[in-house]
């Protein structure tokens, strides 16, 4: 058990004022059993699989004017019948907290965030394949409002990031921004952001980055247009220094009152830890295992959504295309393709069926390439107020040109799930 996640979700808990839980605390309990043909995702599978888990989650928010907090943690422990797989204890845990020393002015940051990620990056996302990552950080955001239109903001970080298998290290930040506000709808930042990176383990290689762009926000309405340029500078041990470019053009809009698009094209340097304390999380495939825990790699996004809303529930149609070179893991360089279609369909009483499908083709230009479809179909029925059960039928296909990285699985899912609000 990962008793170290828990024991720092029930010591924030402890130093939550009383009036925290007034105002919105949260926990859920569950059980959920499953049926797996193929576990491992093997071409060959030896075995199905019968699963049971138990889990419990906490949620708190609290925001006035002096003070932030939002923290949702869980942990779980399932067991594998059949010993196909492992028995696992695991944990999540997101916590941010901001104390506002002088609202608007000075304030104080903290952030922890428990998950996992990849140990082999172009295997397939197998149990035996996630490792456990803590990502920490801590330090002060401060503001000069020089006048009506202009601010300075500054900020500096310490970060500390600890991985199950390898690539633990110790991070340091610090960036400068002078923000400009045109119009009420149109804000211009021009920013100065510098990152040092010392691993635990010397095989990998240190890095310090510095990235100096222009950034620009214009939002009426329900449109909105985010643009970024500018230039990052690497400088990593054991490896000729580099200049890159950065670029970001994110364009949304509500076509009606039910329905909005959104095309986003992107192109900067980057890396599994930076990714995971931004919270972007947010590629193709949905996954943290598509991303290297010790390397800087060029992702170039282009990404196009449609969301519709219905009278009775709600369509994403979404299409992705991903190109990422990795400095020094070559070997890991890919590209990815996905169109994927989700939504959900609302019943009476509060009752809901969800869809999900998925097509990524994975091609990684010195091994393989993977077609992988994956089709989901979720229900959920409401027994009492607080009281859910969920019926979940997944379906996952994989067609690889290495013949022994094909695979099928077909699972089903039934859990019980009891939240107090």
């Amino acid at each position: 058990m990962n008793w170290n996640v828990l024991l720092l979700s029930l010591s924030i808990l402890a130093c939550i004022p009383n009036k925290v839980f007034a105002a919105d605390f949260r926990y859920e309990l569950g059980f959920e059993a499953g049926y797996f043909e193929n576990l491992n995702l093997e071409a060959d599978p030896v075995s199905d699989e019968v699963s049971g888990l138990v889990y419990a989650g906490i949620s708190v928010f609290e925001d006035d004017a002096n003070f932030l907090m939002q923290l949702d943690s869980r942990i779980s422990t399932i067991n594998y019948h059949r010993d196909v797989g492992l028995d696992q204890n695991r944990a999540n845990l997101e916590a941010n907290l901001i104390w506002r020393i002088q609202p608007g002015r000075f304030e104080w940051v903290l952030r922890d965030t428990f998950t996992q990620t990849a140990i082999n990056t172009i295997e397939s996302d197998i149990p035996t394949n996630r490792q456990n990552i803590n990502a920490f950080t801590t330090g002060p955001n401060y503001i000069i409002r020089l006048n009506p239109k202009n601010n300075l903001a500054f900020e500096a970080r310490a970060e500390k990031y600890t991985y199950e298998v390898n690539a633990s290290n110790n991070r340091g930040s610090i960036a400068a921004r002078w923000v400009h506000s045109v119009n009420p709808a149109f804000e211009i930042t021009l920013n100065n952001e510098a990152l040092t990176v010392e691993f635990d383990d010397p095989v990998f290689n240190d890095f310090n980055r510095n990235d100096i762009y222009l950034s620009s926000n214009y939002r009426r309405g329900a449109n909105e247009i985010t643009a970024e340029y500018g230039y990052t500078i690497l400088n990593t041990d054991n490896i000729e220094d580099v200049d890159e470019d950065r670029f970001l053009l994110s364009i949304s809009s509500a076509r009606t009152r039910t329905s909005s698009i959104r095309l986003t094209y992107s192109d900067f340097a980057t890396d599994t830890g930076t990714r995971i304390l931004d919270g972007s999380n947010d590629s193709i495939d949905d996954s943290l295992n598509d991303t290297a825990a010790n390397d800087i790699f060029i992702d170039e996004t282009l990404r196009f959504q449609i969301f519709n809303s219905l009278s009775q529930g709600n369509i994403l149609f979404e299409v992705a295309n991903t190109d990422r070179a990795y400095k020094r893991q070559t070997d890991l360089d890919v590209n990815l393709k996905a169109a994927i279609i989700s939504g959900a369909w609302n019943l009476r009483r509060s009752n809901f069926f969800t869809y999900n499908f998925r097509y990524i083709n994975r091609d990684y230009v010195n091994t393989r390439e993977d077609n992988d479809y994956v089709y989901s179909l979720s229900y959920s029925y409401a027994l009492l107020r607080n009281f859910r059960i969920n019926f979940d039928v997944v379906s996952l296909e994989r067609a690889s040109t290495l013949e022994n990285d094909s695979y099928q699985d077909l699972r089903f899912l039934m859990s019980f799930n009891y939240t107090s609000s």
